[in-house]
């Protein structure tokens, strides 16, 4: 599914983002009971393969296109084209469609697809950026930057996480 390139959660009813984000803490969680503390940057590709998928970078995709997922493949297809920060995010947003149990894109009208992509895009944020290392990370660093590099995102991700769980006074 294509990426909902610069709206995350704002378009999402309250309940389905404590939802989306609840479904992220919950797979965090289950990667941390077999792995240990999850560092950071969050390890999206690892994370990918302890849900069984496997991610593969493609350079044949329209460069509008960010990824797709093939359950029953259970494969994750990236645009190697894409900045790296990009595919990650495209990677959790993937993994969003699959842990929040969206069906495929053509089974949608373009109303489910806009709120599906939505959904995927909070769960990403939520597993990129897990806001309990987000605000341990925000004590020691009043910076966006070093803040996007520290996660492995882009600076609007960050921007909008923090503007989103109230924390812009911390920095």
């Amino acid at each position: 599914m294509k990426l909902g390139a610069n709206k995350l959660d704002t378009e999402l009813p309250s309940k389905r983002i404590g939802f989306c984000r609840n479904a992220a803490r919950q797979l965090l969680q289950e990667f941390k009971k077999f792995y240990g503390d999850i560092p950071l940057p969050v390890p999206i590709d690892d994370i990918a393969k302890f849900k069984g998928y496997e991610v593969h970078l493609l350079e044949n995709f329209d460069d509008e296109l960010s990824a797709l997922v093939n359950p029953e493949d259970k494969c994750i297809m990236i645009n190697k084209k894409h900045h790296p920060v990009r595919q990650r995010f495209s990677i959790g947003h993937e993994l969003g469609h699959i842990c929040l149990g969206h069906p495929p894109e053509h089974d949608s009208t373009k109303e489910e697809l806009k709120l599906y992509n939505a959904e995927a895009d909070t769960f990403a944020a939520e597993l990129l950026i897990p806001l309990e290392k987000l605000k341990i990370e925000i004590k020691k660093i009043k910076n966006f930057k070093s803040l996007a590099d520290i996660f492995k995102v882009s600076e609007q991700a960050i921007t909008i996480k923090i503007l989103e769980q109230n924390l812009l006074g911390k920095i």
